[in-house]
C-alpha cells in the first residue's frame, strides 16, 4: 500500500532578513520535498540555492550523525566515533577539571545566530551553560555595532517596508551583496530598475550585485564613514539639506554641518576613500537631487560592510 503524502507549511529558520516560507512534502517519516510557499506575500514561492538545497544536506550520506572524537594531532583531520554516552562523560570530566582549577567562568560558549528556531539558536544551550556557571558572551560578532549606530544616531533601528522600494528613483546598495543574500529585495529593486531607478553599489568587491547595478563604486575597505561624511560636506555646502526634518527631528546638526565642513571636503574623502572627486559629486548630487532630477524618493540599502 503507498504510503500517503502530506504536506507542512513551514518558514526558513536562516539568518537571513528573507525568512523565505516553505512547504515541505513528508512520505512516512521522511522529508522527501521541500518548495517555497506561492502564497508567501513577500517570497512568492522563490528559495535561495542555500535553501533549495536544503533535503540534500539533511540527508546527506557524509552528515555527521553522531559523536566524533579526534584522535590525531589539531587539523589533522583524523576522528574515530563514539557513543553518546563516552562523549558526554569525556566532556563533563574536562568541565569539571577546568572548574576545579580555574573556576566556571574558565569555559565560554562561543556562538551566535545562524539558525534562529529557537530550540537550536537560543534555547536549552544558553539554560544549561548558564546553570553551569560559565562566562557570558556579549554576542557582538555579527550586527551589534550597527544596531548600536542606529540607535545612538537615530534613537531606534533603520526599518522600512521593503516593498516600497519600487517607488524609489535612485537607489544605493551600501555595503550589500543585495542580489544573493537578500535575493527578494532585490527582485523588487529590479522592479524599481524598470521604472526608471537608478542603482548604485558601494563595496570594495565588485559583486554579484556590483555586476549588475548601473554603477559600482569600489571604495577602499574601511572608508565608508569618511565618505558618508563627504557626501554631508556636499549637501550642507550646495543648500541641499532638509531644514525643516533637522529643526523637528535632529540633535547637533550645527556642530555636524561645521565639522564636516571643516574636516571632509570632496579632495580628503577621495584620499581617503580610493573613489574621485567627480565620483563622490556626482553620488551626492545624484543621491540628494533625486526628487528633483528623477522625479522619485532615493534609497539606501545598509547592510553588515561598513560594521566589519
Amino acid at each position: 500500500m503507498a504510503i500517503p503524502l502530506t504536506t507542512i507549511k513551514g518558514a526558513c529558520p536562516l539568518d537571513c532578513p528573507d525568512t523565505c516560507g516553505f512547504i515541505t512534502t513528508i512520505e512516512g517519516d521522511r522529508a522527501i520535498q521541500l518548495k517555497g510557499d506561492p502564497d508567501h506575500p513577500f517570497t512568492q514561492g522563490a528559495l535561495c540555492a542555500k535553501v533549495n538545497h536544503y533535503l540534500e544536506r539533511v540527508y546527506h550520506k557524509e552528515r555527521i550523525l553522531y559523536p566524533l572524537k579526534r584522535i590525531g594531532r589539531k587539523g589533522s583531520g583524523q576522528f574515530q566515533r563514539v557513543s553518546w554516552e563516552q562523549a558526554l562523560r569525556e566532556i563533563g570530566v574536562r568541565f569539571r577539571e577546568i572548574i576545579a582549577q580555574y573556576g566556571p567562568q574558565a569555559i565560554l560558549p562561543y556562538s551566535y545566530a545562524g539558525t534562529l528556531g529557537k530550540v537550536q539558536g537560543s534555547s536549552l544551550d544558553r539554560r544549561f551553560f548558564h546553570r553551569l556557571g560559565a562566562s557570558l558572551l556579549d554576542r557582538t560578532i555579527c550586527a551589534t555595532a550597527g544596531a548600536f549606530g542606529c540607535d545612538i544616531t537615530l534613537g531606534t533601528r533603520a526599518v522600512m517596508d521593503p516593498e516600497s522600494v519600487i517607488h524609489a528613483k535612485y537607489i544605493i546598495n551600501w555595503g550589500s551583496n543585495t542580489s544573493v543574500t537578500n535575493m527578494h529585495f532585490w527582485a523588487l529593486i529590479h522592479q524599481a530598475k524598470k521604472r526608471g531607478a537608478k542603482v548604485v553599489t558601494i563595496d570594495p568587491h565588485k559583486s554579484p550585485t556590483a555586476e549588475k547595478s548601473d554603477w559600482w563604486l569600489g571604495i577602499r575597505p574601511g572608508t565608508d564613514a569618511a565618505l558618508a561624511l563627504g557626501m554631508m560636506h556636499i549637501i550642507f555646502r550646495e543648500g541641499w539639506e532638509d531644514h525643516d526634518y533637522l529643526e523637528r527631528y535632529c540633535l547637533g546638526t550645527e556642530a555636524l554641518k561645521e565639522r564636516v565642513l571643516r574636516e571632509y571636503p570632496p579632495s580628503r574623502v577621495a584620499s581617503i576613500t580610493g573613489l574621485s572627486i567627480d565620483s563622490i559629486e556626482t553620488l551626492t548630487r545624484e543621491y540628494a537631487q533625486s526628487q528633483k532630477e528623477r522625479g522619485g524618493p532615493a534609497l539606501i540599502r545598509l547592510n553588515y560592510g561598513m560594521q566589519r
